[in-house]
């Protein structure tokens, strides 16, 4: 009796460092940098248990290599500039993908099991064909960085406002022309890359459901002036806690670019 206790003592004891290594197989990123990048998919499946940076960019590829799908310490997977037309479901076998390189490539939509990629810290869509995202894209818990920039959303999509841990997102270049209230939700964004005539309209709390005397940490009201005084730029409101503003100022004026500086006196802007 007392040999059987023993060894269930030394059972539960391997299990629990079992369990406890496979959550914590993933690099931190400064020990992710260090690591060797593979840039052949041959060369990557010769040196499976090294792999944990693996970049196919600008090789013409039209589907993603199924021998990918045996590298499964990939954390860095970089697809940008190839031919891909739709991400596969076999993508999800990539557990401990971390950043999920797509941008330059043809695809039209994002499929929703995209979310189940749970460990994922930047997802870059930009440059791509791309009009809607599921809504359960709000489930990526610890999703840093989103681009959708250059892609064909006719408005913003909603959903990215339920991405709370967003801190960089780039949505310019894409034929919508207002930022939805709601984009105060997103409490941790720090930067935010727009089209100056996607500042048309108002961004401000109170239309996206929030207090403005409670949730001063989410969005800080100004006076709502005379748009003509304003140069013709609708601004209501800065998104609190904003670092750094990236703004195309094509088409803007002088006035507008001070109008958008009194507004949002707090953040850096940076124009292109």
């Amino acid at each position: 009796m007392k040999y059987l206790f023993f060894v269930l003592i030394i059972f539960c004891f391997l299990f629990q460092k079992s369990f406890i290594l496979g959550q914590t197989n993933l690099l931190p990123i400064t020990e992710l940098n260090k690591q060797k990048k593979f840039s052949s998919i041959d060369d990557a499946l010769k040196n499976k248990e090294s792999v944990y940076i693996l970049s196919l960019s600008n090789q013409a590829l039209k589907s993603i290599p199924e021998g990918l799908y045996q590298l499964n310490k990939i954390q860095y997977l970089d697809l940008r500039n190839n031919q891909l037309t739709a991400i596969p479901k076999e993508i999800l076998q990539l557990k401990n993908l971390q950043f999920l390189i797509l941008s330059g490539n043809s695809l039209t939509s994002v499929p929703a099991y995209i979310a189940s990629l749970s460990e994922l810290k930047v997802l870059d869509l930009g440059n791509n064909k791309i009009s809607a995202l599921p809504p359960v894209i709000g489930n990526l818990l610890k999703l840093e960085e989103l681009s959708i920039e250059n892609n064909r959303f006719q408005k913003m999509p909603a959903e990215i406002c339920k991405i709370t841990p967003l801190k960089i997102l780039k949505i310019w270049d894409n034929p919508f022309a207002e930022i939805p209230n709601s984009i105060c939700k997103i409490e941790k964004l720090e930067e935010l890359f727009i089209n100056s005539d996607q500042l048309v309209g108002v961004i401000g709390s109170e239309s996206a459901g929030l207090d403005p005397k409670t949730n001063a940490k989410q969005c800080i009201i100004e006076e709502e002036g005379d748009d003509n005084q304003n140069g013709g730029i609708a601004v209501k409101s800065s998104i609190a806690g904003l670092k750094k503003l990236h703004i195309r100022k094509k088409g803007l004026t002088v006035e507008q670019q001070k109008t958008i500086e009194k507004v949002f006196k707090t953040t850096k802007i940076i124009y292109y």
